[in-house]
């Protein structure tokens, strides 16, 4: 990752809009931003990056559910904070995603700047933990 860069993250959205507006904005705010659309490509891509910050998954991702996906990260031990998007109501496979502890919990539409004002944040705040517990 370069120097310039606040963080990585990855999008694993369906919604091709929506992906590409998040990644445009999340590009332009310095961050290094990998997208998928389906689950499958986004466990590859996360098996393949070591230091990804931060992912936001769609709950209906093709392929590989967005809880399949956290099920098999979970499995190998491979924990990454994570932002929850859903186009559903409040049904069990929602609940269950929430009982995983994602950092934010988004239903669709959303707006893709406040997404991204709030992805900032959230990777400002992480790194500001990690670097005072060093110090």
């Amino acid at each position: 990752m370069s120097q310039k860069a606040k963080g990585k993250l990855l999008l694993a959205i369906s919604e091709p809009n929506l992906r590409i507006s998040l990644c445009h904005l999340l590009k332009k705010k310095d961050f290094v931003v990998l997208n998928a659309s389906d689950g499958a490509k986004a466990l590859d891509q996360i098996q393949r990056e070591q230091d990804l910050d931060l992912l936001l998954l769609d709950r209906s991702l093709p392929s590989l559910s967005a809880l399949e996906l956290l099920a098999s990260l979970k499995e190998r031990g491979a924990l990454v904070d994570f932002v929850f998007l859903t186009t559903q109501q409040a049904d069990s496979q929602s609940l269950k995603a929430l009982q995983l502890h994602p950092i934010l919990s988004y239903s669709l539409p959303v707006s893709p700047q406040e997404v991204a004002a709030q992805v900032e944040k959230i990777i400002s705040l992480r790194r500001q933990s990690m670097l005072s517990s060093i110090a």
